[in-house]
């Protein structure tokens, strides 16, 4: 989740500039203000090389960020009035998003709720009462003093810490059950980290990522998939201290359990 925010454009086609235009705000489903509508004069400017052209009219939209910020700011601070909650919100824009902070001296737990859960159940209704098409076209995050960045940031450095182990000992780990938001924190932490990949597995309520290695990597000296590495010795087993020596460095991984109390390896198919 390094580098600045990205915001992908949308580009409609329709036989008039009218009805792109319409069906374009439709799909966004977001207020008129928030978008930069331009008609493309050469039908080539969005299409690949070697691609036909589009038919008709062709019709780009490109979204105002600061323009979001103040409509989800302003949603914010109608909620916190219709609670009677004494509250400061500001608002920013982050490489996460569109972030909208509530501060208050006397209702901070109120608002962040147990495990966040008030904060997550502001931020689904924000999003759609800014996004009302249920498209995540730029995530709006609604956080308290910073409780969420903090949580975020643990998860970063979890996902981290995890994809250096599975990029080291090429095996697979699986980190505990998560809520989708957390989910998409692994997948972007990662999606540039060479040498793993992740997926998600599992039912919703039990849901949990699974950081893998890349495939047409090998395992390091002494390892052969799917069997324990060989100690010193020449034996396959435990060492002293729970867990394996690399044959080759005698360096001992660190268990599994120790990032994810709930994160052993998982053989469980994708659901």
């Amino acid at each position: 989740m390094n580098g600045e925010l990205r915001i992908p454009d949308v580009t409609i086609s329709a036989d008039t500039y009218e009805e792109a235009v319409a069906e374009g705000m439709k799909q966004l489903g977001v207020p008129e203000d928030a978008v930069e509508i331009e008609k493309l004069e050469d039908a080539h400017e969005d299409t690949l090389p070697g691609a036909e052209p589009l038919p008709g009219v062709t019709v780009r939209f490109r979204l105002k960020p600061e323009v979001l910020l103040e409509h989800a700011q302003r949603h914010v601070e109608r909620i916190m009035e219709l609670l009677g909650v004494e509250a400061k919100v500001d608002a920013s824009i982050t490489r996460r998003g569109i972030v909208v902070n509530i501060v208050s001296s006397s209702d901070g737990a109120l608002i962040i709720g147990k495990g966040g859960q008030n904060l997550d159940a502001l931020q689904f209704l924000v999003n759609r009462m800014v996004l009302k098409s249920g498209r995540e076209l730029i995530p709006i995050l609604v956080d308290s003093e910073g409780y969420r960045e903090r949580h975020y940031s643990q998860l970063e450095q979890l996902a981290r810490r995890t994809a250096r182990k599975v990029a080291r000992f090429k095996r697979e780990i699986a980190l505990k059950p998560m809520p989708p938001a957390d989910r998409k924190v692994i997948h972007l932490t990662l999606r540039d980290f060479r040498g793993v990949h992740t997926i998600s597995r599992g039912e919703e309520g039990n849901r949990r990522v699974v950081i893998t290695p890349a495939e047409g990597t090998a395992p390091p000296r002494g390892v052969i998939r799917g069997r324990r590495p060989l100690r010193r010795d020449g034996q396959r087993g435990p060492v002293r201290g729970g867990g394996f020596r690399d044959a080759q460095s005698g360096t001992q991984p660190t268990s599994h359990r120790e990032d994810s109390p709930a994160g052993q390896q998982n053989e469980s198919g994708v659901s």
